[in-house]
């Protein structure tokens, strides 16, 4: 499978055709990763009473810029885990959302199951929800570039640094940067954290959250995305960084080649600090 997508990739990279969106569709001024933070507006014409409404020409799913519709994207991966756990495995994961006047909904998750020698080597389930408001009207002086947001993670990993990883949280986000080619946004917030290890100990928590999204239009058909998230509470900092490279194949299916490194400073008891991912998989957008 790793061979076929490498294939994809070369033909992608080499590719001048526009199967996939163009810079400008997908990179331009008006996209984000963050569906909010630079979402653009237009005021109800014919109510007239200040009903905001995402610009449809801008809706593009696959970079969190969503419609009223739902949209979204699902990947199937095959990768190869080195840390707490050493498998080759298979997984799903993806996203989906929707953008209602200034509130985005959107929710991510995946799973990761295999075995080996007789046994369970990785089951690992994660899900997140992030409500976004934006302050394109205006509210407290702000403009469309900040937002705020509640979000919500959960994490089961029967054989990672946690069995059971939790938090709550809310804060602000804002655009960094913004041109034809560069979208980077970043978050932080307060919130609570719970942690529970393999051995049955919990432990709950006041929290911080941090989180960059960075994307890169290398040409039309090739796009670089890197997120990092940093969650603090007392106990523990983890640091989580995925980083892929993404290659149209055509209009609603993608390659994907990617490395996900997760680190804790005090894991616990009997885990490693650091799980390190790749993977690579094929992804269908709605």
């Amino acid at each position: 499978m790793i061979r076929l997508l490498a294939a994809a990739a070369c033909t992608a990279l080499l590719s001048t055709a526009a199967h996939a969106q163009t810079i400008n569709d997908v990179y331009s001024a008006n996209s984000t990763a963050d569906a909010i933070a630079a979402q653009r507006v237009l005021v109800d014409p014919v109510n007239g009473n200040g009903v905001v409404t995402p610009n449809m020409a801008n809706i593009n799913p696959d970079l969190g810029i969503y419609g009223p519709k739902w949209g979204g994207d699902v990947t199937g991966t095959a990768s190869v885990t080195t840390g707490n756990s050493d498998t080759t495995d298979i997984g799903v994961f993806g996203r989906m959302g929707t953008t209602r006047g200034l509130l985005t909904h959107e929710f991510s998750g995946g799973y990761g199951y295999a075995t080996g020698a007789d046994e369970t080597t990785k089951n690992k389930l994660y899900g997140a929800y992030q409500l976004n408001r934006s302050f394109a009207d205006g509210k407290w002086g702000l403009d469309g570039r900040t937002y705020g947001y509640a979000t919500v993670r959960t994490v089961f990993d029967q054989l990672g640094a946690f069995r059971h990883d939790h938090f709550v949280g809310v804060g602000l986000g804002h655009v960094i940067v913004s041109d034809d080619r560069t979208r980077w946004t970043l978050e932080a917030g307060p919130g609570f954290r719970y942690t529970k290890a393999n051995d049955g100990g919990g432990e709950f928590n006041i929290a911080a959250r941090a989180a960059s999204r960075f994307n890169y239009a290398v040409n039309d058909n090739v796009g670089f995305r890197n997120d990092t998230t940093v969650l603090w509470s007392p106990d523990d900092t983890a640091i989580i960084n995925d980083t892929f490279l993404r290659f149209g194949l055509s209009e609603n299916l993608d390659a994907k080649l990617g490395l996900l490194v997760e680190y804790h400073t005090d894991p616990a008891e009997g885990n490693d600090n650091t799980d390190t991912t790749t993977y690579a998989g094929i992804g269908y957008r709605f």
